[in-house]
């Protein structure tokens, strides 16, 4: 008789140490839900970097009104700088094979609403590069002698080339994490970003498009 009572007793705590925990559980969760809540409300505003390639811009070009028709094709007027790259003035005595117009009709990626400038220069970049022929592994044993300096040695593709250089700048949204469910969404990072391509002023060949 007194096992039985003693039997009952250790269910009813066992059920009640139950409830007790049940309900610590859910207020847990209840407040960890209220915090996040808070945190989403208290993110910090959007903010608007500046792109790596904004000394590539033209200075005193308007690239934030809506483009009008083709860009007005100019020679650049002092060197800059644009990324990790060099943008020449082109001497008055050089004439080049493309005209501008020209130019902006071969440019594929040219074609849109935003405004976009264009210059006659000569552009030079250590990036994007070729491996150089004579470090190019031959058909043949998997393990070849190469030249020592071929770990490190690259041909830039862009030497004082002669080109039609093509800028533009727009803004590029990033999204953070998916928020919890019923909360407001994260805020959105916006960052300016700056593409830029290039026609060849003497083939008439399209070059890379870069932006960042």
């Amino acid at each position: 008789m007194v096992a039985a009572r003693l039997g009952v007793l250790l269910v009813v705590l066992l059920m009640a140490l139950a409830g007790s925990s049940g309900s610590v559980v859910q207020a847990t969760a209840q407040h960890a839900s209220t915090r996040s809540a808070d945190l989403i409300r208290e993110a910090l505003p959007a903010t608007t970097p500046i792109s790596n390639f904004a000394n590539c811009l033209e200075p005193g070009f308007d690239y934030d009104t809506a483009a009008s028709g083709p860009p007005v094709a100019k020679r650049l007027a002092v060197n800059r700088s644009c990324g990790d790259g060099l943008l020449q003035a082109v001497d008055r005595s050089v004439h080049p094979t493309i005209s501008g117009e020209r130019a902006y009709r071969l440019c594929g990626s040219c074609q849109g609403a935003s405004p976009i400038s264009e210059e006659l220069l000569y552009y030079s970049a250590p990036t994007p590069a070729t491996i150089p022929a004579r470090c190019e592994p031959k058909p043949g044993p998997l393990i070849q002698q190469m030249p020592p300096d071929c770990s490190t040695a690259t041909t830039p593709l862009y030497q004082h080339g002669l080109l039609w250089f093509f800028i533009s700048k727009g803004t590029c949204a990033f999204f953070g994490p998916m928020p919890l469910a019923g909360a407001p969404p994260y805020p959105t990072s916006l960052t300016t970003c700056v593409w830029f391509t290039d026609v060849d002023a003497t083939m008439g060949q399209q070059g890379f498009a870069t932006s960042g």
